[in-house]
């Protein structure tokens, strides 16, 4: 978005801006361009003007994403009860980004119950390249419980 007092051009004249900072992953860059002014004929007139430019910036942030971590139950055997299932349930990865790898903590032993939780995720792009930084993941622990 431009703004400014581009009516005060010369009549048939016109400009034409040409973006030149560009940015993908997440991050901050300075919002460079340069402006160029043409006549009716299609010549380069910008030498009659003097132009102020006044910068910002772009910036990318992480793209939210929820993991929710299935509950388990089982009886009492003296073996671990462990989650490795989850789901994606808010957000969205953008296309060709997948979920490459999910890490799931918690174990219950004994009867009674606690929580399963992501404690690491891994996003990779199509090329398998890890794209984990341009996605904020917050999670909803699942429930590990052990019956009698």
């Amino acid at each position: 978005n431009f703004a400014g007092d581009f009516h005060l051009l010369a009549e048939g004249h016109t400009f034409d801006i040409i973006s030149i900072s560009s940015i993908t992953d997440v991050g901050e860059v300075a919002a460079t361009f340069s402006m160029k002014i043409i006549d009716k004929n299609g010549n380069d007139v910008t030498y009659q003007y003097r132009i102020e430019k006044s910068y910002g910036t772009i910036k990318v942030t992480p793209r939210p994403i929820e993991i929710t971590v299935e509950s388990v139950e089982k009886k009492y055997d003296g073996k671990p009860l462990i989650s490795n299932k989850y789901a994606l349930t808010g957000g969205s990865l953008i296309e060709l980004h997948s979920l490459r790898h999910v890490y799931i903590s918690g174990i219950q032993i004994e009867p009674g119950v606690s929580e399963a939780w992501v404690s690491s995720v891994v996003i990779t792009d199509k090329k398998g390249e890890d794209v984990s930084r341009n996605y904020t993941v917050s999670c909803i622990p699942g429930e590990l419980r052990v019956i009698n």
